[in-house]
């Protein structure tokens, strides 16, 4: 007989016996539930029917309060059942959160069998200590898991700053329909409302697809990165092997109290219809890039919403005549020739520019190479605008062609340079500020 094999087979016996049915009951039947509810989830997404698509609703309303019952019944046994071996444990110098207070383990001591933390954290007035706090009453928990409210297990897993720079690769990661993909040491990590975006050239090149199908690159002037699909193990592994390069709350808010709004852009599709459009005014700060409204036809004294959704009245004014409305104006004759009417993409400039071209063949002054260099720069103009930048407009090529080869004194060197040149500049130079500036007040009429 071998005494090993039964002592392993004992040890394994008593584990399983610590277990309590009811925890397994209630454990199995709020999965059960979970997945039939994560199924009419999928189904009332894909179903197009109107009448089918209300059907689907219905079931799930119903299925939701079927949901919660299980999940009460599960957290009454888990309240119940013995934690010690499930507990985990955290050791000095682990990052966690304190009551949902970002902090760090500063000491680990046991005492009669039970494990008691000391912590240091900032509840946001500066940091505080707490000793002798015990393992196992849920107040310490991960750096990236906030506890819902209400509940004493259940909660999401979600990153506290805003940017961050990897130290090591992030393994096990999920882009689109790609699995176990790896996260490269340097990877920049934007955690924004939307989703968590990672940015490195390896990602790009391996990753991104031109087909609205697939997983998408955004490059813009906030932010740049493919999606990354939010999995507590991929949150965990950033936040523990990375340095926070921006936190949440360095993210300035530009609206104060007063200021006039417009909502632009909505984050929730479904209130896209209801407030895209509306104008009204700021009340006060929320939190953290949330501002609180006042708007225009609406009975609700405030409205919460996302710094990225509204805009200041003042600059939506200033951009009704742009790079957009230019080019329309200046091709009208040739996107009679567009399927839309209108140019959506790069490819309809081209063909407009094209039409233009052979209208002007005939003509005795034509130069195909000037016109050509035009139209180049004019699709360069047109990249920036749909990359997000609505600064952009005709007169800045007007600008380069007249002003071009205007000479300016190079700040660092003290040599003479052309202002299409100091513009091509590495920008931060000196040189390239000082041609800025110059080009700024040349293409506002200064």
């Amino acid at each position: 007989m071998n005494i090993k094999k039964i002592i392993s087979e004992e040890v394994a016996t008593m584990l399983e016996a610590s277990i309590t049915r009811a925890f397994r009951k209630a454990a199995e039947g709020l999965h059960k539930v979970q997945l039939q509810q994560q199924q009419l989830r999928k189904a009332f997404v894909a179903e197009k029917d109107p009448k089918k698509k209300e059907q689907l609703k219905q079931a799930l309303i119903k299925l939701h309060t079927i949901v919660q019952t299980a999940e009460m019944e599960f957290n009454q046994v888990l309240r119940s059942e013995p934690a010690g071996e499930l507990q985990e444990n955290f050791k000095k110098g682990d990052k966690v959160k304190y009551l949902g207070n970002p902090g760090i383990i500063t000491n680990v001591k046991d005492y009669n069998g039970k494990t008691y933390y000391s912590v240091s954290y900032n509840k946001g007035t500066g940091k505080t200590k707490a000793s002798n706090i015990l393992s196992t009453d849920g107040t310490v928990t991960e750096a990236t898991f906030t506890p819902s409210s209400g509940t004493m297990s259940g909660g999401t897993y979600s990153l506290d700053s805003r940017k961050y720079q990897l130290k090591k690769d992030v393994k096990g990661a999920r882009i689109g329909n790609f699995t176990n993909v790896v996260l490269p040491k340097g990877t920049i990590i934007y955690n924004l409302p939307g989703g968590i975006f990672a940015d490195h050239f390896s990602l790009k090149n391996k990753y991104s697809s031109r087909s609205s199908q697939g997983p998408r690159y955004f490059d813009q002037p906030k932010f740049k990165g493919i999606m990354i699909t939010s999995m507590p193990g991929t949150i965990k592994d950033i936040e523990k092997n990375s340095k926070v390069l921006e936190s949440v709350n360095e993210a300035k808010n530009p609206f104060k109290k007063g200021d006039k709004i417009i909502v632009t852009k909505l984050q929730r599709q479904g209130d896209a219809k209801r407030f895209k459009g509306k104008k009204g005014f700021v009340l006060r700060d929320s939190s953290d890039n949330y501002v609180m409204v006042k708007l225009q036809g609406f009975s609700s004294p405030e409205i919460e919403f996302h710094m990225g959704e509204i805009e200041l009245a003042e600059s939506v004014n200033e951009a009704k005549d742009n790079l957009y409305l230019q080019l329309h104006k200046k091709y009208a004759d040739q996107i009679k020739g567009l399927k839309a009417k209108k140019i959506k993409k790069l490819t309809d400039l081209v063909s407009v520019q094209r039409w233009a071209m052979e209208d002007e063949y005939d003509n005795s002054g034509f130069d195909r190479k000037a016109m050509s260099k035009q139209f180049n720069d004019e699709r360069k103009l047109f990249k920036q605008y749909m990359a997000g930048d609505k600064t952009v407009s005709l007169k800045e090529l007007d600008v380069r062609k007249v002003h071009g080869d205007k000479r300016i004194e190079n700040p660092k060197t003290g040599n003479k340079v052309k202002l299409r040149t100091a513009l091509k500049g590495k920008k931060g130079s000196k040189v390239y500020q000082t041609a800025k500036k110059i080009y700024n007040r040349l293409k506002d009429g200064e």
